[in-house]
């Protein structure tokens, strides 16, 4: 552009746009006390001269700087960005006469990359362990401190056995006892069961009996019967008639008392008896016997079945204590660290789920492995699986990556956030990793593929996995939109857009527009 239309572009430019600013700037200084006016105008002489320098340098050809152009560049910087602020800059002016504007450029090319999901997220033990007291008591002593390692089994504090050690012999006691009561019964029940055996064996006898008189006085009725006849016809005198009488009155006599016995004695060794007790009736003389036997020792039974439960209950109350005694002194569940101790020496702890138990004596943690906990992106947690290897970095160890393996994927989305929690499991042997570190993890979800990345600051951001390109074809720059994949050390994958080979514009943004002539500097290889 020859140098009077470059003064008559930045003559309009300052009336157009410098010149309201001016005007109030003097009504400032006009007003303004004399010590400031006096800095002012020493201010602006200062300005002026660094102004003109580098309006001579912005007017002149620029063949004539050529030697000192840089340093001036970065002598005139601040006045550079005070003119882009009224549209002013050199790249400013060539970009509204059509001139072409220099850029920096960066040709596309391909490279392998590992497909990555990268997420923020923080470290937590692998166990953790509340510990608290079933027992309800005094804290005797307390082993072990805040950060000190424990094993398996090893002991955590001690609580009073005393109040423990007199309820256990007391329920000893109580169970001696009523393990006497119950031999007792059972003693009882048996001779029950014997005095039955004895009683049927009576009422067999009794039985046997009455059948055996029956049959006399059968016998006996049959002599009468023809004594009777001969005395009628005169055959028999009437002394050995009445003696025959007699003696058939002495055998029904006889018979009648011993049926009387027999029923007397088979009370409650009835059909009748069982069914009133709602037992069954049998025919087999052997069930018979055991329904007899049921029936006729129900009291005793039932004695020996009491005295059995209270010395189950004894006998569990008793091994409950043994067991609370024996939990007195609380050993650890796993191996790790103690992360919290709560309580001290000498105070009362609520066992079981007493209200101080939502708070615990002593919490473990166990980091001889940890996980790393993320949150991922919805529409990224498709892609993942467990098993997959994932590297997690620790800010506070840099340049380190831990290696770990996906192990759970939530089912779950949350709602909020739209993100689904996942976690890697890390070894740990040397305890470095802490429950609580921020860390950050990148989950490879397959085989290494080509693509095109794109430094993050070469892209116009235009939304979700949206961003602008101004890619330079024939000497002009032109717009175009990208699909964005994944972010990696600062790049960012273009996934739809451009090609290899495509040359884009790396800066000046904010003055590039369709159809810009640029020039376009490349870096040195």
């Amino acid at each position: 552009m020859p140098l009077r239309d470059k003064i008559r572009q930045v003559y309009q430019a300052l009336r157009a746009r410098a010149l309201p600013a001016a005007d109030r700037a003097v009504q400032l200084y006009q007003s303004a006390p004399r010590p400031v006016r006096l800095a002012l105008a020493g201010a602006a002489v200062v300005g002026g001269v660094y102004f003109t320098g580098y309006l001579i340098l912005r007017l002149a050809p620029q063949s004539y700087f050529d030697r000192v152009e840089p340093y001036a560049n970065v002598l005139y910087a601040p006045a550079e960005w005070t003119s882009s602020l009224f549209g002013l800059s050199r790249d400013q002016l060539k970009a509204s006469g059509g001139e072409a504007v220099t850029v920096q450029g960066l040709r596309l090319t391909t490279e392998q990359i590992e497909p990555l999901i990268a997420a923020s997220g923080k470290i937590e033990s692998l166990e953790t362990v509340n510990v608290v007291s079933q027992n309800s008591g005094r804290i005797q002593t307390i082993f072990v401190d805040r950060g000190q390692r424990v094993t398996r089994g090893a002991p955590l504090l001690q609580l009073e056995r005393l109040p423990l050690e007199l309820q256990l012999a007391q329920q000893r006691a109580g169970l001696e006892q009523s393990s006497a009561r119950l031999r007792l019964a059972r003693e009882r029940y048996e001779n029950a069961r014997r005095g039955v055996e004895v009683r049927w064996a009576q009422i067999e006898q009794r039985r046997i009996e009455a059948q055996r008189l029956r049959a006399e006085l059968d016998r006996a009725r049959t002599r009468f019967a023809g004594q009777e006849t001969l005395y009628q016809e005169g055959g028999l005198s009437r002394d050995a008639y009445q003696a025959a009488r007699t003696e058939l009155i002495g055998r029904e006599a006889a018979y009648l008392n011993a049926r009387k016995e027999y029923e007397i004695a088979s009370v409650g060794f009835r059909d009748e008896d069982l069914r009133a007790r709602g037992l069954p009736t049998s025919a087999d003389p052997a069930a018979r016997f055991r329904f007899f036997v049921d029936l006729n020792t129900r009291v005793e039974k039932a004695e020996a079945e009491a005295a059995a439960a209270e010395v189950s209950a004894s006998d569990a109350a008793y091994r409950s204590t043994g067991r609370l005694l024996s939990e007195t002194t609380i050993r650890s569940p796993i191996e790790g660290f103690v992360a919290e101790r709560n309580r001290s020496a000498g105070e009362e702890v609520i066992g079981g789920g007493g209200m101080q138990s939502a708070e615990p004596i002593l919490v473990l943690v166990n980091i001889r492995q940890v996980y790393l906990t993320m949150d991922i992106p919805e529409s990224e947690s498709v892609r993942l699986a467990p098993g997959m290897e994932v590297r997690c970095e620790a800010d506070v160890f840099a340049n380190e990556v831990f290696k770990a393996e996906l192990k759970l994927i939530s089912p779950v989305v949350q709602e909020r956030s739209h993100t689904v929690e996942v976690r890697a499991l890390i070894d740990n042997p040397e305890f470095r990793l802490k429950p609580g570190m921020f860390a950050r993890g990148r989950i490879v979800t397959g085989p290494p593929r080509d693509a095109i990345m794109v430094p993050e600051d070469n892209l116009v951001p235009q939304g979700e996995n949206k961003a602008v390109l101004f890619v330079v074809r024939e000497g002009k720059a032109y717009r175009v939109e990208v699909e964005l994949g994944q972010r990696l050390d600062g790049r960012y994958e273009i996934k739809a857009g451009v090609k290899p080979g495509d040359v884009i514009a790396t800066e000046k943004f904010s003055i590039l527009r369709d159809g810009l002539p640029v020039l376009v500097q490349l870096p040195r290889r």
